[in-house]
């Protein structure tokens, strides 16, 4: 074989691997597609922290793939949908705290979640002390 045969050959050769290479990698990206949840607005205002939020909520998820999916408060289910692969539909939420909101499959593995923070309005007021912590008089 001349240098210029073995040269032809190895340009051939690269670009086989190469068309390799991106058919591979365009596949992989085409399978992998992100799972979202999103609930809007995503801070409820109490006017003190301890009280309840009774909100409607907006609830938004899309999956890779259709499937029997179900939503969860902690660890309490609140709503389940057959066949679906997202969703858009209101959500009416009574929360006292933060909470983690999930959306599990049918063998209850969490596939997504999302946190709707509770903050106050108002900060929680110190008391100053009227006496010191030590007494002659304890």
């Amino acid at each position: 074989m001349s240098g210029n045969q073995i040269i032809k050959s190895f340009h051939y050769l690269s670009i086989f691997i190469g068309g390799l290479v991106m058919l591979i990698l365009s596949h992989t990206t085409w399978a992998i597609e992100r799972s979202a949840l999103a609930i809007s607005p995503s801070t409820c205002i109490v006017k003190k922290l301890g009280d309840a939020c009774h909100k409607q909520l907006t609830i938004k998820w899309k999956l890779p793939a259709k499937g029997n999916y179900c939503l969860y408060k902690k660890d309490k289910k609140i709503k389940c949908w057959t066949n679906q692969q997202n969703i858009s539909e209101p959500l009416l939420v009574n929360i006292k705290k933060t909470t983690t909101f999930s959306i599990k499959n049918e063998k209850k593995h969490i596939v997504v979640s999302t946190k709707v923070i509770v903050n106050g309005a108002t900060s929680p007021r110190l008391r100053r002390r009227l006496r010191a912590d030590w007494s002659v008089f304890k």
